[in-house]
């Protein structure tokens, strides 16, 4: 009855994807599912580079930011041999490194692992990636757009240290001090990587192979800067591009020196699907421990709120609700030049785990990482995993919410918003959106496309005037430049 009911779902995911990818015109996507310590389903789609060679379950993904919880259960082992605490300053391992105008012992790795430094997202992984990535081949918008930032730049952000210099003394104001606001920060997580390599007394690469990959039986993954390591494992995909009305695809991989822990991990979706499911059993499988602390990752330091999404350790937990009933789903996405992935688990599941691996980086894969929970859980492919209550009503003073808010990672453009027939909208280049109230000063971006994507809910922060200083949008944390 179970394995027939499985056939059932997995014959349901099948078609979901395939209609899906079909859609999107999406070139290659893998896909893996585990529940109860098995492998419920696998299945590669499309092809691995514009020659046609067809992807396989096999074929190996950059993950991107996926690579954070890695770097995290990394640490948490070293944490559960009593080699360090999330809670140790940061200062103590990277030797230097301090908040902008803050005493240095109140930076902790706590706070570089869930993005609550206090520092606002900041200019460096872009001029990193512009001086040490390959240039993008027949794309001149491209090339252009890495020159501006190489002339912008004040470093080339070549090393740990070139970051420990930006946090102390670079061209920018801190939000806070730390904890104080969440703000997802990609230049954290190249710091944490530089202290695990400092606790352990060898690098992350290392330490991660044996701490994870190993024990988890990850055979086909790496901690890998520049692709060489899973290149020579074997079945390497290429990244696409669009051209036309297709594809081209390429081997210019993104390259950030600093940023090894952040988001250069190489795997397959069978891989990240058996870390999910370890992490899910917190740490424990088939009776045998297999990533000691796993359980510190998401666990009872992070409160499950009922309308929001936590960012854990390298991890983002938000609640799911269907037919009546509350899940909470436990998950990463990721993204560079030719990546976009997807995994995580549903947590108090029985193990139901998945990861969704694309070698294009502006597919939408979050679709079908939901369709995979949805179904697995009883519910329809189209259920949305994300939950947010009815907007009620409107704000008392919408002016106070009025403002163009700018952030300077350099990947995202200014959020404008305006008041309108008295209503509030976000104004970008191409759209406008009408901001629906749900109350504590948040709101839901309303777009029939994307009305329960994560990245359309907008949090304000308010100065002592009434008037809004701070923007969160999704995850990343914008400030008012302009009222």
């Amino acid at each position: 009855m179970i394995v027939d009911n499985r056939a059932r779902k997995v014959a349901e995911l099948q078609q979901f994807f395939q209609s899906y990818i079909d859609k999107e015109k999406l070139p290659g996507v893998t896909v893996a599912v585990r529940q109860g310590g098995e492998l419920v389903w696998e299945q590669a789609f499309g092809v691995r580079d514009d020659r046609g060679t067809p992807m396989t379950s096999e074929t190996i993904f950059g993950v991107a930011s996926m690579s954070k919880g890695l770097t995290c259960a990394t640490l948490a082992a070293l944490e559960a041999e009593g080699k360090a605490s999330f809670m140790d300053a940061a200062c103590k391992y990277v030797p230097g490194l301090r908040v902008k105008g803050m005493p240095p012992e109140t930076l902790l790795l706590h706070h570089l692992a869930t993005h609550s430094s206090g520092v606002p997202p900041l200019p460096l992984l872009a001029w990193s990636l512009a001086f040490h990535s390959p240039d993008p081949a027949d794309a001149p918008e491209e090339v252009e757009k890495l020159e501006k930032r190489r002339r912008e730049a004040t470093s080339k952000v070549a090393s740990v240290q070139d970051i420990v210099e930006y946090f102390r003394d670079g061209d920018y104001q801190p939000m806070g001090h730390p904890g104080m606001y969440n703000s997802y920060s990609n230049d954290s997580f190249a710091l944490l990587s530089a202290a695990v390599d400092r606790i352990a007394g060898q690098p992350l690469e290392l330490v991660m192979r044996e701490k994870v990959f190993k024990p988890l039986g990850m055979t086909r993954s790496a901690l890998d800067l520049d692709a060489s390591e899973a290149a020579g494992l074997g079945e390497l995909t290429e990244l696409f591009n669009k051209k036309g009305n297709g594809f081209s695809s390429d081997t210019a991989w993104d390259v950030a020196p600093p940023y090894r822990g952040c988001g250069w991990v190489k795997s397959t979706a069978g891989d990240m699907a058996r870390f999910y499911e370890a992490l899910c059993y917190e740490g424990v499988v088939g009776g045998k421990v297999v990533l000691p602390g796993a359980g510190t990752l998401y666990g009872a330091r992070f409160a499950e709120l009922p309308h929001d999404t936590a960012y854990c350790y390298g991890l983002m937990k938000h609640p799911f609700r269907a037919g009546g009933k509350e899940f909470y789903v436990v998950e990463h996405a990721g993204g560079l030049h030719g990546v976009a992935t997807k995994g995580g688990f549903v947590k108090g599941s029985d193990g139901i785990s998945a990861a969704v691996l694309c070698n294009w980086e502006e597919a939408a894969v979050s679709p079908l990482l939901a369709a995979v929970f949805a179904v697995m859980l009883g519910f329809e492919a189209g259920t949305s995993s994300y939950f947010w209550p009815e907007p009620d009503g409107e704000p008392a003073e919408p002016e106070g919410y009025v403002g163009r808010f700018h952030q300077d990672e350099r990947f995202a453009d200014d959020v404008v918003v305006e008041l309108r027939d008295g209503k509030l909208v976000s104004v970008g280049k191409d759209e406008v959106k009408r901001l629906a109230f749900r109350g504590t000063a948040k709101f839901v971006a309303e777009d029939a496309e994307l009305a329960q994507a994560r990245w359309d809910q907008y949090q304000f922060f308010f100065d002592e005037h009434g008037q809004a200083k701070r923007l969160r949008v999704g995850s990343r944390m914008y400030t008012c430049v302009e009222q």
